[in-house]
């Protein structure tokens, strides 16, 4: 259920959970938005707090927002086009920046954050060693099988 969630981030002194990944092929995804045609969200859930949904497709929306939690935009909030400026075209730095902007926004920049989902190998791990890097304080940790999300499910 998704009340051990808590008990379980209470007991191994985790701040947040982070999923990563699309809402449809993603079993930790769709434990807890459903199963909808969205690429690529974010989703974060706090002890205690509903999960917050960030999606990266504009025109997915609508269909993000029927996960029936609180959804935001990556493009209307923190626009990718700004971070490729920022960083003289570079797409995994932009992204890691975008990210870490978003951590620290919610407070979490020296927190300990589970990560669990179902996306690109190789971006996502670059994605988490840039993070690492960006935000020390912070640490990630992560499930090869036998996520937290999985034993709630």
């Amino acid at each position: 259920m998704r009340s051990d969630l808590d008990q379980w981030m209470k007991e191994q002194n985790v701040e947040a959970l982070w999923v990563l990944g699309d809402m449809k092929h993603n079993p930790d995804m769709v434990y807890f938005t459903g199963v909808h045609e969205v690429r690529q969200v974010d989703l974060f859930k706090r002890i205690g707090k509903p999960p917050i949904i960030y999606h990266t497709v504009d025109m997915e929306r609508e269909e993000a927002e029927k996960s029936g939690w609180e959804t935001h935009s990556y493009d209307a909030e923190k626009p990718l086009n700004k971070y490729l400026d920022e960083h003289q075209g570079d797409l995994e730095q932009a992204l890691a920046y975008r990210v870490r902007d978003l951590i620290i926004d919610m407070g979490l920049s020296s927190s300990r954050i589970a990560v669990s989902g179902s996306a690109s190998i190789h971006v996502t791990l670059n994605l988490i060693d840039r993070l690492r890097i960006l935000l020390p304080e912070m640490e990630l940790i992560t499930f090869a099988r036998n996520s937290p999300i999985q034993q709630a499910r």
